[in-house]
């Protein structure tokens, strides 16, 4: 038996001292343990699976994607949190399996793919990061909003459609990633969202959260006027709005 094999073997073992060494020698191993890694993903039990898919991640070759995306539909809910955490540092291939995660019925799976959403700031995922905003999770909710902060410019059309289509819990939660990008990157593009917002502040009370939001908006696009609207869109920005800080919880069962 070579020294990949007993290393895949010592990834089972119970014992978390014995499996973390065997997570350190295959992270060490390289491509060498993506073979046998991806075996194991497919055909070991689920502590093994979730063993496996944890470690693709820490070696972090994209050669592990597909296996790994493959594993978002295991039945195992822990299985498709750790996939779903080891492909936010495998590259964009993987954004539209994450976004379909999103959907998923374990609220674990879901943090791990909007987390992994947010690191990758890939613009097709703004749409799924907009119906993210609905989800009954505040975790998923408030990363989603992180996350469209951080995708700048592009989020700007999804967010308007989502002002003028979505639920009122939806058009408060677009208009406050809108305000947090106005704050971080004062796009021009973010001129797109104005007639929208002013239609639905029409009626609103004086000091409303609505018409405040838009005289904030609108202060900070005043530097933008003289700025032409970009004809490519610009870096991702850091988000303004807090990543949620607790640690996902353990996976629906």
């Amino acid at each position: 038996m070579d020294d990949v094999e007993e290393w895949i073997l010592r990834l089972q073992d119970g014992d978390w001292q014995v499996h973390r060494r065997a997570t350190d020698a295959l992270r060490a191993t390289g491509p060498a343990a993506l073979e046998p890694l991806c075996r194991l993903l497919k055909g070991g039990d689920e502590r093994a699976r979730e063993a496996a898919a944890r470690t693709l991640g820490e070696i972090g070759d994209p050669g592990a994607a597909g296996a790994l995306r493959a594993a978002l539909r295991d039945e195992d809910a822990s299985v498709r949190q750790a996939a779903a955490e080891s492909l936010g540092g495998m590259g964009s291939d993987s954004t539209g399996a994450l976004c379909e995660a999103l959907a998923d019925g374990a609220s674990g799976v879901r943090r791990a793919a909007v987390q992994s959403l947010l690191k990758l700031a890939d613009p097709q995922a703004a749409d799924a990061l907009c119906k993210a905003l609905r989800d009954a999770d505040w975790w998923v909710c408030g990363t989603a909003k992180a996350a469209l902060v951080n995708l700048g410019a592009p989020a700007v059309g999804p967010l308007c459609r989502l002002l003028q289509q979505g639920s009122e819990e939806e058009r408060y939660a677009a208009i406050e990633v809108l305000e947090a990008l106005a704050f971080a990157s004062p796009t021009p593009r973010l001129r797109e969202a104005l007639p929208v917002l002013r239609r639905l502040a029409r009626g609103a009370k004086r000091g409303s959260p609505m018409l405040l939001s838009l005289e904030r908006i609108q202060a900070a696009l005043e530097e933008t006027r003289s700025l032409p609207v970009p004809a490519t869109l610009p870096a991702p920005v850091t988000p303004s709005l807090p990543i949620p800080s607790p640690a996902p919880p353990p996976p629906d069962a």
